[in-house]
């Protein structure tokens, strides 16, 4: 069934659904690669695919760098200060910032209070499309078409980057310049819009994920010493002296997960668990509902103890 539904040639027989697209589309728009269909997507697809060619990859790994340096001293500095820190937070920060600046480049490093904007729009994004997603509010037609964020900062920037950028892509290339010179089989560059779009998806699409994988490792790590041990003489080993790490150091790093491997999420036994659920095996319709006192919605006994739609990647 999944083979059938994946298959290039049925491609038009399952379509994505209209309260998917409703609820992205206020943010991301639908000319992108998430929400786009048929023709348009393959165009796209074929157009943004040089983008993550080895040579353009390689480039961004100075930003992943350099903004993960930044985080490393942020959460430094709250340990030297006693202060307890929420690492998902911090890890979903964290590639937020390493995404824009990979998406918008130079241009938003050179403007704090601009990047700050974007970060914190996306993550208010992300907020309100589960709170309308929850609460079924995008199954009510006015409500559904009311925006989620303004987006002119983005058409800004596009338009500033489209007439300073250099006739030169060869350095520093970031996600945008690639967007901005990427053209179809016809010659026909993507319009201000479908980058827009495009750019705007990568931001929204490629960081909490990314966030999510990261908490998960450091659970790992945490609950099983022998491989934190391994891991930390691998890179006291490599990056010895304070190294800056580069894509050279990368092969040099041969503790990974075994090619082949299958890990699987237990969501059956999470959901059953009593030490994060009252009387699990219940069914309990009381534990969704607000307080009749304070009107507060219900919090969970960890970020990922209810995962009915999965998570993360």
């Amino acid at each position: 069934m999944i083979g059938d539904i994946l298959h290039r040639s049925h491609e038009h027989d399952y379509i994505k659904p209209a309260d998917f697209v409703t609820i992205f589309e206020s943010f991301v728009g639908k000319h992108n690669l998430v929400l786009s269909e048929g023709a348009e997507h393959n165009r796209a697809r074929k157009m943004i695919n040089p983008a993550f060619y080895f040579n353009n990859l390689k480039v961004m790994i100075s930003i992943m760098v350099e903004q993960t340096n930044k985080g490393i001293d942020e959460l430094l500095s709250n340990f030297n200060n006693q202060q307890t820190v929420d690492l998902q937070k911090e890890f979903n920060t964290l590639t937020l910032s390493i995404i824009v600046s990979s998406a918008f480049g130079k241009q938003l490093e050179d403007q704090a209070d601009l990047k700050a904007i974007v970060c914190e729009t996306t993550s208010k994004v992300a907020a309100a499309i589960e709170y309308r997603t929850m609460r079924m509010i995008n199954q009510v037609p006015l409500l559904a078409k009311l925006p989620i964020c303004q987006k002119h900062i983005i058409d800004q920037i596009i338009a500033d980057r489209r007439e300073g950028r250099s006739a030169s892509l060869s350095s520093n290339n970031d996600l945008l310049d690639l967007l901005l010179s990427a053209v179809d089989s016809e010659g026909i560059p993507f319009n201000d819009q479908e980058i827009k779009e495009h750019a705007l998806t990568f931001v929204f699409a490629g960081h909490e994920t990314t966030g999510s994988l990261m908490i998960w490792i450091s659970y790992i790590l945490m609950t099983n010493n022998n491989v934190l041990r391994a891991c930390q003489e691998q890179v006291d080993r490599i990056f010895s002296n304070g190294t800056q790490i580069t894509y050279e150091h990368l092969t040099e790093l041969n503790l990974l997960i075994p090619v082949d491997t299958t890990i699987i999420i237990d969501i059956y036994q999470l959901h059953r668990r009593a030490e994060f659920w009252h009387r699990p095996l219940e069914f309990d319709y009381t534990r969704w509902l607000c307080d009749p006192i304070t009107g507060l919605k219900p919090k969970l006994s960890h970020p990922f103890s209810y995962l009915p739609f999965g998570a993360g990647p």
